[in-house]
């Protein structure tokens, strides 16, 4: 079957963070990829020190093949969104608003907030 999604009603990554206390957060989500996106996505993901936990598929016969890949770490909340953003630089996703990373009052690492 031939998928052909548009705009926000097409495939999205989930990106969680957790503060931990000390600067650090807990981050998981899942990224869905092309297959010619899977691997430079593990590799940036890596690199940052964020654990890929699976890497699965969840139909048959779509087109274009569409691959789920899960992450998680544990780190500096500031480095794993570094990661996160140099990880999601390899995707062919687009923005469909500006993010950027801004403190969290009481917490001393960031979290990810949309601006319209």
């Amino acid at each position: 079957m031939q998928i052909a999604p548009v705009g926000p009603m097409g495939v999205a990554q989930a990106i969680n963070f957790q503060p931990t206390g000390g600067g650090k957060a807990a981050i998981t989500g899942d990224f869905v990829l092309t297959g010619n996106e899977v691997n430079p996505v593990i590799r940036a993901l890596l690199e940052n020190g964020i654990e890929v936990t699976a890497v699965h598929s969840h139909m048959l016969d779509e087109q274009p093949r569409l691959f789920f890949l899960h992450f998680w770490a544990n780190d500096d909340a500031v480095k794993l969104a570094k990661g996160l953003r140099s990880a999601l630089d390899k995707t062919a996703s687009t923005k469909s608003w500006e993010t950027r990373l801004i403190p969290r009052a009481g917490y001393a690492g960031a979290r990810r907030q949309a601006l319209s």
